[in-house]
């Protein structure tokens, strides 16, 4: 019997993915078969995680580019296509997150924020459904974007980064319509708190890092590795009639919050 959850023999690009919740998604669509094109701005970071994953008797390759860097995010869906002869997947995950009241936000930071967290994903998406449209298949690829619960539960201080995960969530949406006769899946993930670089002074903040588990149904915060799974199914044939849809993967937050 087939394992609709294995992703042997295909090449998957996850941006983002030396650290956090990018290298725990890397390691499980690695763990399922993938070849998993690693992503990062640090060359040194994405090599050791190559060989890490090499070692590991798994198949990596690494590309270095900047997100806001247009030229560079064009490049790199062809450059893999290139290396690879394909692309199945593609989890735009890269992010950033820059603390600021409205009163403090700029036009600069703002544009900065879409441009590596909405711009880089559509410019990608673009590229890696062209070439997902040049297979001879009915299931062609999958698309995951992730998101945030930022989009639906907003928190004080960002704006800028509440925007443009809302964004990514009505991008994933039009895509699904546009693509999902071609056979290419785009679905989205609303990651709830985990513990990641991301949210070292988070958690450094007892009463924050309290307040979360308070909110949280499951009374903590997320590990990283819990985001690997949800990523390989929305990335695997298990998901092939999955499409358009926002999954929240969030210890029940987003649900007891809105019942409050």
């Amino acid at each position: 019997m087939n394992n609709p959850f294995s992703l042997d023999g295909k090449v998957v690009l996850i941006t983002g993915s030396t650290r956090g919740l990018g290298w725990a998604s890397a390691q499980a669509a690695a763990e399922a078969g993938a070849t998993v094109i690693l992503h990062g701005r640090s060359e040194a970071a994405g090599k050791a995680r190559k060989q890490e994953l090499e070692a590991r008797g798994l198949r990596a390759d690494y590309l270095a580019f900047e997100m806001a860097d247009r030229n560079a995010v064009t490049a790199a869906i062809p450059t893999i296509v290139q290396r690879h002869g394909s692309i199945w997947g593609l989890v735009n995950n890269a992010g950033m997150l820059l603390h600021n009241t409205i009163w403090d936000e700029t036009v600069d930071t703002y544009e900065k924020m879409m441009a590596v967290h909405m711009i880089a994903p559509f410019l990608l998406t673009k590229a890696a459904a062209a070439e997902m449209r040049k297979v001879d298949a009915v299931d062609r690829g999958r698309i995951v974007n992730i998101s945030s619960i930022a989009f639906s539960s907003p928190r004080a201080g960002i704006c800028n980064y509440t925007s443009a995960k809302g964004a990514i969530v009505g991008f994933t949406r039009a895509a699904s319509a546009e693509l999902g006769s071609f056979g290419i899946r785009v679905n989205a993930i609303a990651p709830g708190y985990f513990v990641t670089e991301i949210n070292k002074e988070r958690l450094a903040d007892e009463s924050f890092a309290n307040k979360i588990k308070v909110r949280t149904p499951a009374a903590r915060w997320g590990d990283p590795s819990e985001l690997g799974g949800p990523t390989v199914f929305l990335l695997s044939n298990a998901s092939s009639y999955v499409n358009g849809q926002l999954l929240f993967v969030d210890g029940g937050m987003s649900h007891f919050l809105h019942s409050v």
